[in-house]
């Protein structure tokens, strides 16, 4: 693996850790909110340090993991992230306002860890099921039941049934 790759992630965003988890590179993840532990089922308890999330942590709490790489998304603290780039350790800050935000946050972090690949392929699956449900809708104008919208990042997973 290059050097310039990251290899030890602190991710202070749930969609940041969903996206590494997406592309198989969960195992670089070293500490992460609980948020984010919340929002990624295989992240197993006590299997990664538990830091506050981007609002409210604290420089010295993120640096006790190490990382190579924080990632981060607004609102964070100007403080945490001057002491974070002062250690040495690179800083990724997303600010995702829009669905092509969130596609190039994926290309960002899939890229950034070598992943871009695998990246594109969770933004394809990503437009197709969007495709699908916009072409379910205009199609069938008079059904009675809203076409679900529910879908993973993952293209291996199938979408969820309604109960």
């Amino acid at each position: 693996m290059p050097s310039h790759t990251p290899r030890r992630i602190v991710a202070l965003q749930p969609s940041a850790t969903a996206i590494l988890a997406a592309i198989g590179e969960l195992e670089r993840v070293v500490a992460c909110t609980r948020y984010c532990a919340d929002a990624v089922p295989e992240i197993a308890p006590g299997s990664r340090l538990i830091v506050a999330d981007s609002w409210t942590a604290h420089a010295a709490e993120i640096l006790a993991a190490q990382p190579d790489l924080v990632i981060a998304a607004v609102p964070y603290q100007e403080k945490a992230i001057s002491e974070i780039l002062k250690s040495g350790a690179r800083f990724l800050g997303l600010a995702p306002k829009t669905l092509g935000d969130i596609y190039t946050d994926i290309a960002t972090i899939a890229g950034t860890v070598g992943a871009l690949d695998r990246g594109e392929q969770i933004i394809a699956a990503m437009q197709g099921r969007i495709e699908e449900v916009l072409r379910h809708k205009h199609g069938s104008e008079n059904s009675s039941r809203p076409p679900e919208a529910i879908f993973s990042a993952s293209p291996e997973s199938k979408p969820l049934q309604p109960k």
